[in-house]
């Protein structure tokens, strides 16, 4: 199997804490920051990145998601119309129906998660 380490931010302490011991539970999907992209978790391969969120909680989420069988289909944002297109210029999708890739100027900024099975190595860092 395949994996890439991603990052999470949660908007509190408790909600990283709860996350950490019971792992992402799906009733919470969209209740802190929406759901551009459809209904998941969101992550990024980048520290950097993922910290510029909810600056007030000093952890981030740290973990790992199967990226098994990897084959990407591109979607241009013309594709895309309700995409705010200021915010990225592709979007990709692997043959797992169950991630999706948001890439600005050709990196990997945001990767979306919508079922947490391919989730794994849940842990907290600090900031």
């Amino acid at each position: 199997m395949k994996y890439i380490e991603v990052y999470h931010s949660s908007n509190s302490i408790n909600s990283t804490d709860q996350i950490i011991r019971e792992g992402f539970n799906p009733n919470y999907i969209g209740t802190s920051y929406g759901s551009s992209f459809g209904k998941g978790f969101y992550f990024s391969p980048s520290y950097e990145y993922t910290s510029t969120y909810n600056t007030e909680n000093p952890y981030l989420i740290k973990c790992s998601i199967n990226v098994s069988d990897f084959s990407s289909i591109s979607y241009s944002i013309s594709e895309k119309k309700s995409m705010n297109p200021k915010k990225i210029d592709k979007l990709i999708k692997i043959n797992n129906p169950d991630i999706l890739f948001i890439k600005k100027d050709d990196i990997i900024v945001e990767v979306v998660v919508f079922n947490t099975d391919v989730i794994s190595n849940i842990e907290k860092i600090i900031k």
